[in-house]
């Protein structure tokens, strides 16, 4: 049986596939190990509290900035009908993850603190969501003057 989605459909759930399992994994699984560490302290409650009620608040507000991103990248690919703009995003809201986990491990190693972390890891990966709209309003904006590239965009579309 012959496939009747789109390209730009096939695109947007191949991209909504693997960022949310890719998420979903790096974040989740990073706390219940320590979920699973923390069953054998001595004071068990006390570091669940004090520990895990702030890695979730941490990750709660990731996965906030992370879901803005996604729908942001949803609307890129409507706008610009590019593939390359989705990865250039799928690969920068994987660096802002990584880094805000490193931000997570700095502020339990008190170097920095629990709102400086939250900050960080929200304005990064907003900024960078806004500045892959800006390359993609960018690239319509020079499909729509030269026909070559207009042609091109709707051949790979």
């Amino acid at each position: 049986m012959a496939s009747t989605l789109s390209p730009q459909k096939k695109t947007l759930s191949i991209y909504l596939s693997i960022s949310f399992s890719y998420y979903l994994t790096i974040p989740l699984s990073h706390f219940f190990l320590h979920i699973y560490q923390s069953i054998y302290s001595p004071l068990f409650i006390s570091h669940f509290l004090s520990l895990h009620l702030s890695h979730l608040s941490i990750y709660l507000s990731i996965y906030l900035s992370i879901y803005l991103s996604i729908y942001l990248s949803i609307y890129i690919i409507f706008i610009s009908c590019s593939i390359y703009l989705s990865i250039y995003l799928f690969f920068c809201q994987s660096i802002s993850v990584y880094l805000s986990i490193f931000f997570i491990r700095l502020s339990h190693a008190r170097i920095l603190s629990l709102f400086l972390s939250f900050s960080l890891s929200l304005s990064l990966s907003l900024s960078l969501s806004l500045f892959s709209i800006y390359l993609a309003s960018f690239n319509t904006a020079t499909s729509w003057r030269h026909p070559v590239k207009t042609k091109i965009a709707r051949v790979a579309c």
